[in-house]
């Protein structure tokens, strides 16, 4: 893809010194073990206590207008059980009506990174018109549209404003945090074109036995070596990855139109968050790009970072 080409010199100069900082190596002939101990970024933990998981996501969504310990409808489950997975999780049982959040806290800026995502699809969830056709609420073309909003919720992240405002973070710390931090999400887009670049040419192909599709572009998309013998494991079903893709850049289109109308603090604007409920109370009705379009004036695009 051509993202891939224009993002280039952006993305080296970014993982290149981050790498070199943080593994003590040179760039080259790293593994994607490598890359997870990279985008793990424990540096920061001890501003994201697991005491205060639930207080920093509460305040987050309050502000919107989305009282989460007011409302029957979302369920959380986060409890540190040895017999839940440590991925989270959103299920809609009724949608809206029943919408269970699930998760087990590891402790740190991991916990708040994965909750503000399944937190967002609860968001949009809960918000569906009940009056929709069951296929409209149940059913989807695809669920970019969902996963636009987790990715809206889990990019609060890396915004200065958010870092300081709800986290409590020091600004310079929040300043740090957030330029690493849209080096990993520059990392994770490349890493999600190589992956649907290699399921595409898979399915090409029909040779489910070879892995060369799969190292080739993950390691052409992140520079970091991936080994043949994960390659199934790592393949998402029903091209997700295109879907995943497709979330990201209706997010950062959303992200850009609700800074640019309510501030860079938009999460604490109730006039946002009845913005974002009119977006979601039409459901799975409208793709991706006709509902991103339709409320924003553009259609959904990927960030290339090279301004930040």
């Amino acid at each position: 893809m051509q993202y891939l080409d224009q993002t280039a010199e952006t993305y080296r100069s970014r993982i290149v010194p981050w790498v070199e900082e943080k593994i003590g190596r040179p760039f080259e002939n790293l593994s994607r073990y490598h890359a997870l101990y990279l985008l793990r970024i424990q540096r920061f933990d001890s501003f994201f206590p697991q005491s205060r998981l639930k207080e920093i996501i509460h305040n987050t969504f309050k502000g919107l207008g989305f009282d989460l310990l007011s409302r029957p409808d979302v369920i959380a489950h986060i409890s540190d059980s040895p017999a839940k997975n440590p991925n989270g999780m959103c299920v809609g049982v009724e949608i809206p009506g029943e919408v269970h959040l699930l998760m087990k806290p590891v402790g740190g800026l991991i916990d708040v990174e994965t909750l503000l995502h399944e937190t967002g699809h609860a968001f949009f969830l809960s918000h569906f018109d009940p009056a929709l056709p069951i296929e409209d609420r149940r059913l989807y073309r695809s669920p970019a549209l969902d996963e636009a909003f987790a990715f809206l919720f889990m990019d609060l992240i890396d915004n200065p404003a958010w870092l300081t405002g709800k986290a409590g973070m020091p600004s310079k710390e929040a300043d740090a945090l957030s330029g690493l931090l849209k080096t990993k999400r520059l990392c994770l887009i490349r890493r999600y074109i190589g992956k649907f670049l290699a399921e595409k040419e898979l399915h090409e192909t029909g040779d489910i036995k070879n892995s060369d599709p799969y190292c080739s572009n993950l390691r052409a998309a992140t520079g970091f070596i991936y080994e043949p013998q994960g390659y199934l494991v790592d393949i998402e079903p029903d091209f997700y990855a295109l879907d995943y893709l497709n979330g990201w850049a209706a997010a950062h289109v959303l992200r850009k139109f609700l800074e640019l109308r309510f501030g860079d603090e938009w999460f604490g604007r109730a006039e946002a968050g009845a913005f974002l409920r009119e977006i979601a109370a039409s459901g799975r009705r409208d793709s991706v790009n006709q509902a991103i379009y339709s409320f924003c004036g553009e259609s959904p695009r990927l960030p290339d970072f090279s301004e930040n």
